[in-house]
């Protein structure tokens, strides 16, 4: 339970700070803000990871009201409306994996490239793909140590602890490391005025320009 209303609460100033204070300053929505419109939409997703077969399971003792699973066109899983789905601390995980993280995640590369200038944009991006996977497993084995959630069933030859309770499939670390470097990028290329999902949105009229941005970071990051 620390863990889930610490999250949550840190959460609600990453949304104050670089969501509402950014568009207050800025008169404007910024792209900040639009990453943390996209957060907040993000965690629908949780449940997808049971999508075919119950992979992932949550501890039933956190906030939750049953799951939206059974919902979602194509859902293969039984029972999908008994999937454990804690909104509080998907909430908070979700607000930090697509918007906290990936601004810590530029001024981290921003650093980097101060302190090496010679660093190519591709090094740095390659590094920190790495910082993501290695920060992604140390706080999933917080998680799963806490008995937060579990992987019911994991890939055998490419996990840790296999047959515990603990076991962790190492993809899960090199899928969050890659997540986590994307919407770093996409977050920096911005900065530069280059972002891929705003690409010719110079193009449409200043009243269409937020709603059709925001829409287009949504889709990138989800």
């Amino acid at each position: 339970h620390a863990l889930e209303w610490g999250l949550f609460l840190s959460a609600l100033v990453v949304i104050w700070h670089f969501g509402v204070r950014s568009v207050q300053r800025e008169r404007r929505l910024t792209f900040d803000g639009m990453l943390v419109v996209a957060a907040c939409l993000s965690g629908f997703w949780e449940a997808c990871t049971s999508y075919v077969a119950p992979a992932h399971a949550y501890n039933a003792h956190l906030i939750n009201l049953g799951s939206w699973a059974q919902y979602i066109p194509g859902w293969h899983a039984a029972n999908g409306e008994a999937v454990v789905t804690p909104l509080v601390l998907v909430f908070g995980m979700y607000i930090w994996f697509v918007a906290g993280f990936p601004i810590i995640g530029c001024w981290l590369i921003r650093r980097l490239r101060d302190l090496r200038p010679r660093l190519s944009t591709l090094s740095a991006f390659s590094l920190f793909f790495l910082f993501g996977a290695a920060l992604t497993a140390g706080f999933e084995q917080l998680i799963l140590h806490s008995q937060v959630y579990v992987y019911p069933e994991v890939p055998h030859a490419i996990s840790l602890w296999d047959g515990t309770l603990h076991q962790y499939p190492l993809l899960s670390a090199v899928g969050g490391g890659g997540v986590l470097t994307m919407i770093t990028a996409l977050r920096y290329t911005a900065q530069d005025g280059d972002a891929l999902a705003l690409r010719g949105s110079e193009h449409l009229s200043a009243r269409l320009r937020p709603v059709v941005s925001t829409v287009a970071v949504v889709g990138f990051t989800h």
